[in-house]
């Protein structure tokens, strides 16, 4: 994950190192690596004391590219990636700020912006779960009277959405303390990850979470998740990854944050889910469709725990059934989706649990062969970047918010905006080309420059463009036309 930003002109490069030092030493998972485990009689793994996050398996975003190597594992201390390895991460006590910022001159560069995007594919490429650093910073000089560019690359194990506004925030402080000569607080206010991996694996044992496993054989044994496809001999790797692009209006982005919502007792990702679910309905030609829903899983699950402020992946990723019953409006679909949607168990974060940390031979552990959907949905919420409006772009970054139920997530560069004056579109490439994805779609939203964005991405090799043009403008007209229902009356 990778986000970039213009810097304030004046900005002071020791300061930055501080900083950035700061940081590393406040959050234990960015001195985190991952190592293949020790196989133990109890679990077949060994164990290990730092999770990816708290939710399911996904493939990684760049670093090391075959498949059994991958680290993949979301929410545990040990991590199954898809060829069979298992992985346990580790955290270093101290981790060397100068291996993490880097600073590069651009004043002599002619291309500057496709340099630095070249940069930023060979940084994202490095990473080595084994040695790390997984994170890096890049700074760049430009020419006098040019503002600095400043680039964070993250390998997804050690961040989600959420972990951006905490780390922008935190560089923000300690810049502006190492600025004025104060002490840079350096230690962690909120639960570490390591505390998290630790109860999560325990309350697992215990069995915690079996009281759920009816649950979830239900729901996804109660619908099917197969999609239709263009091709199906076609490939779904991150070289064949391609999106397509939907933006509503700022009023109709209003509507659907807060009138809608209000008039169905109901929240944004109701709305958005049950818009889905109508798309999904008219294109397989059945009523109901699984799928996955992605969440920030910093779920309250255990009493003293605060990851209000903790770096991690604690992202959850749970099933639900999708249903859009015919003859069945809008209005009643968002009902329908609100209460499969309040009946999830902690946030869908035991799903996974379950799933992946469940011994052998345990209750949970069945449902690791249950059906996996082919299709995901992650609301990233709302968010703006705080600056003078004068860098080179818009969004392109990962977004901050994470927030799945609220339609404001906060903005990022909060703290004084000493260093961060605007985000850049420059990121590379946040996957592997080698890596085989998980879905067939990747449905995502999101709000930015309050307007509501809608992306689908797909396989190119297993479906046409045209295809996933009609659905993506299919959702859009649906949400569309609840905006306009907004304003009348039930």
């Amino acid at each position: 994950m990778t986000m970039s930003f213009e810097l304030d002109p004046a900005a002071d490069t020791g300061a930055l190192r501080a900083a950035v030092g700061a940081v590393l030493r406040r959050h234990d998972v960015l001195r985190a690596t991952f190592v293949p485990a020790a196989p133990s009689a109890a679990t077949g793994s060994g164990p290990g004391p730092v999770p990816a996050s708290s939710g399911e398996e996904h493939g990684e975003e760049h670093g090391e590219e075959r498949g059994e190597e991958r680290g993949e594992e979301r929410g545990e201390e040990r991590g199954e990636a898809r060829g069979g390895a298992r992985w346990a991460g580790r955290v270093g006590a101290e981790c060397d700020p100068e291996a993490v910022l880097s600073s590069h001159d651009l004043r002599d560069v002619a291309e500057p912006r496709a340099y630095w995007e070249e940069l930023l594919r060979r940084t994202q490429s490095g990473f080595r779960l084994e040695s790390g650093p997984l994170v890096r910073v890049l700074h760049g000089r430009r020419a006098a009277g040019e503002p600095p560019w400043l680039s964070i690359v993250a390998h997804h194990l050690v961040v989600d959405g959420v972990s951006w506004r905490i780390l922008l925030e935190d560089l923000e402080a300690a810049y502006a303390a190492a600025l004025s000569g104060a002490p840079v607080r350096a230690e962690a206010g909120t639960t570490s990850v390591r505390r998290w991996a630790e109860l999560l694996n325990e309350h697992v044992a215990r069995g915690g979470f079996d009281d759920q496993i009816a649950y979830w054989r239900s729901v996804t044994d109660g619908a099917a998740a197969e999609l239709p496809v263009d091709r199906p001999d076609g490939a779904n790797t991150g070289a064949e990854l391609d999106m397509v692009v939907a933006t509503l209006t700022a009023e109709q982005t209003r509507a659907l944050l807060y009138r809608v919502p209000g008039r169905f007792r109901s929240r944004i990702n109701d709305v958005l889910l049950a818009s889905l679910a109508r798309v999904l309905a008219d294109w397989t030609g059945r009523e109901r469709t699984l799928v996955h829903v992605e969440g920030h899983g910093r779920a309250d699950l255990f009493e003293g725990v605060d990851l209000s402020g903790t770096v991690g992946w604690f992202t959850s990723i749970h099933p639900v059934v999708l249903e859009a019953r015919r003859g069945a409006g809008p209005g009643q679909c968002v009902k329908d989706v609100k209460r499969a949607l309040r009946a999830v168990p902690d946030q869908g974060v035991g799903y996974g649990a379950l799933r992946h940390l469940s011994a052998p031979g345990t209750p949970g552990r069945a449902l690791a062969d249950a059906p996996e959907p082919l299709i995901s949905f992650n609301y990233l919420g709302r968010f703006d970047v705080a600056g003078d409006g004068s860098g080179d772009g818009g969004g392109g970054g990962a977004p901050v918010a994470g927030a799945v139920d609220e339609p404001s997530g906060g903005r990022v560069a909060e703290a004084g905006g000493r260093l961060l004056r605007g985000e850049l579109d420059i990121v590379g490439r946040d996957f592997s080309e080698a890596e085989v994805r998980p879905h067939l779609i990747d449905v995502g939203a999101v709000v930015q420059g309050e307007l509501l964005t809608l992306t689908w991405s797909y396989s190119s090799g297993m479906y046409e463009r045209a295809t996933m043009e009609r659905l993506v403008a299919a959702l859009a007209r649906e949400l569309t036309a609840l905006a306009g229902q907004g304003r009348g009356a039930d």
